[in-house]
């Protein structure tokens, strides 16, 4: 596996779960039942799992996989779009709700990313 695709999932992972229990919170402050959210968590999460194996026949590693620049391309535009989601949809409630902590706990969180996937890394290359 990938030291990149571990620290990846890690930071997605921490940065989503904080983001996915205000929404919940939120829908539920406008009276969604418990169930409907659970459903919506649900449908969500298989879909991703099904647009993971899709990518994973479409793009198999080893032997007659693609080569570097399609997945690097595909990556770069996944980061680009988590980025353009962030800063026009996160940030700035965060900021509302949060103050002038957000851009330095932002930071923190960033910094944790570098340092799962240096550890990783680190990990691997041991192994």
């Amino acid at each position: 596996m990938y030291p990149s695709i571990i620290a990846f999932v890690a930071a997605v992972f921490f940065a989503n779960f904080p983001e996915a229990m205000g929404c919940s919170g939120t829908l539920r402050l406008c009276r969604m039942r418990v169930s409907t959210i659970l459903l919506m968590w649900t449908a969500m999460f298989v879909g991703v799992g099904v647009g993971a194996t899709a990518g994973s026949l479409l793009f198999p590693r080893g032997r007659g996989g693609p080569s570097a620049v399609p997945v690097a391309s595909i990556e770069g535009f996944c980061a680009g779009a988590t980025l353009t989601m962030v800063a026009s949809t996160i940030m700035p409630e965060a900021f509302e709700q949060g103050g002038e902590v957000v851009g330095i706990v932002s930071l923190a969180g960033f910094l944790v990313a570098m340092i799962v996937k240096v550890i990783v890394l680190e990990v691997t290359r041991l192994t």
